[in-house]
This record gives C-alpha cells, sequence and structure tokens, in this order.
C-alpha cells in the first residue's frame, strides 16, 4: 500500500529493505506497469518533491536515493521482461540473460549488496524477484485470454481458466 500524507511531507511506499523491490502479488493485482505508473508520479510529483521523510513501510525513513535506486530496478527488471517475452525467450533463458552481473550491475553499489552480500543478493534477484515479475507478466496474459475465451456464453473451459487464475 502506498500512503501520501501531504501535510505531514510523508510518503510512505511498500518497499521492504530486506528485498531488492516489492514483489507483485499472484492473481489478479493492479499489476506492474499500473504499480510503477502511481510510484512514477508519487516519486516526481509535486508532493513527494517537498516530502522530507520517504518510509520503507515498518523499515522507517530512508534516504529518497534509495527509493531512486529501486524504482530503477522495478523499471528495468519489468522492461527487460516484457522483451524477454515479446523475443519469445523461455524462462531459463530470459533469466540467464538478466542476471545480476549483466543489466543489474548497479545492485552492487548498493547497501543491500554490502549489508547481505553477494549470495543472498542473487537469491533475491534470481530467486524471488525475476520469478515474480515473470509470473506477473505471464499470469496477467493468462486472465486476458481467459477473459476473452469466456466471453462466449457456450465455452466453459474459459470461465474454469477465470476461476482457477482467482479473475472470477
Amino acid at each position: 500500500m502506498i500512503v501520501e500524507i501531504p501535510e505531514e511531507e510523508v510518503l510512505t511506499l511498500p518497499f521492504d529493505a530486506f528485498h531488492l523491490a516489492p514483489i507483485p502479488g499472484r492473481g489478479i493485482t493492479p499489476g506492474v506497469p499500473r504499480w510503477t505508473t502511481a510510484l512514477e508520479e508519487l516519486l516526481d510529483g509535486s508532493g513527494a518533491k517537498h516530502a522530507r521523510i520517504l518510509c520503507h513501510g515498518w523499515d522507517g525513513p530512508v534516504p529518497r536515493e534509495e527509493i531512486e535506486q529501486r524504482r530503477r530496478y522495478i523499471r528495468d527488471l519489468w522492461e527487460g521482461i516484457e522483451r524477454a517475452a515479446a523475443e519469445g525467450l523461455d524462462y531459463e533463458t530470459a533469466r540467464r540473460r538478466r542476471s545480476i552481473d549483466r543489466p543489474f550491475a548497479y545492485v552492487k553499489e548498493w547497501d543491500l549488496w554490502e549489508e547481505h552480500g553477494r549470495d543472498w543478493v542473487i537469491e533475491d534477484h534470481e530467486g524471488r524477484m525475476f520469478p515474480a515479475y515473470w509470473r506477473a507478466l505471464h499470469e496477467d496474459g493468462a486472465v486476458a485470454i481467459a477473459e476473452a475465451i469466456a466471453m462466449n456464453p457456450e465455452n466453459e473451459n474459459g470461465r474454469e481458466m477465470l476461476r482457477r487464475l482467482g479473475a472470477e
């Protein structure tokens, strides 16, 4: 949840200091593009520019620079996954091409790298973030397909797909 309290110059974001980025929920959610758009508007909007405090939910105040780093990571991860899907890459190939050592090498400069270490950050990226963002893209697509199939009232398969995806 994102909360902005302009009169207190406070903006809370759902970032957890123990992960590279928020993990998108499964099933029907606002979706990563909508969430990143909201994040862009809040961070670049007039209210946030005046906010002196940005919170990591329960972790307390954090420097704006750290939130900017996380925003870059989310955007790069999501756009990379979209490109991989457009290129028709399978999951494993896409994951290997988007390792910490290549497009995300800048993460090595974060305090998180220093605090948790290389192995932990790689596990967070490859074991949590990449799979969750991959699923977010592909589950949204599965829901769209199921909705299109379900538009035909005689087609029970589409309604069943929507039920399994939690979209009905």
